[in-house]
């Protein structure tokens, strides 16, 4: 049986997700089933359906948390879980436009990049480090961190399921 594990995700700059994952294939040869693990990217140029953008925008709470960013708001457990940071106001000049996904899921670790927009307009790059799911002495919130970061996955594996709306982000590119 085919199993899939996402590795990461990208916002293009041009419109369209990237995403990173690992197809476990199983054969049988010799009366034995063995496991074969391939790398793929997808890139798919389509308004994902659903909460895709809502997954990752909750990301932005994180990101700015782990990074110790100063913000107007408490991001707080409270917060997080009532995924305010969907759509906050507060929160509209950061954007997340990475996640990348390690180890194994017992020892699972993200990275989340993001970009933040200065008083000038100009977008300016930062990034967490490294931070291990389910481990609160390392970040107080990872609890929340892993089910949003499964969230986002579960979105990342419907997309490369074919749901979304061929026109969107196709239809943008056309057009410039």
């Amino acid at each position: 049986m085919a199993t899939t594990e996402i590795r990461g995700i990208k916002v293009l700059k041009k419109g369209g997700v990237e995403i990173s994952y690992v197809y476990h294939d199983t054969i049988t040869y010799d009366n034995q089933e063995h496991e074969i693990p391939r790398e793929r990217k997808e890139k798919i140029f389509a308004d994902p359906k659903g909460t895709f953008f809502d997954s990752l925008n909750i990301l932005r709470a994180h990101l700015l948390a782990i990074t110790e960013m100063p913000t107007k708001i408490t991001i707080d457990g409270k917060y997080l879980k009532s995924r305010t940071g969907v759509n906050d106001p507060t929160l509209e000049r950061y954007r997340v436009n990475e996640v990348i996904i390690s180890g194994d899921l017992e020892d699972e670790a993200v990275v989340i990049k993001g970009l933040r927009k200065n008083s000038r307009g100009k977008e300016v790059a930062f990034k967490t480090e490294k931070t291990n799911l389910y481990n609160e002495s390392e970040y107080q919130f990872s609890g929340n961190l892993q089910e949003d970061v499964q969230s986002l996955k579960d979105e990342a594996e419907a997309l490369l399921g074919g749901n979304f709306t061929p026109s969107g982000f196709q239809m943008q590119l056309q057009l410039n």
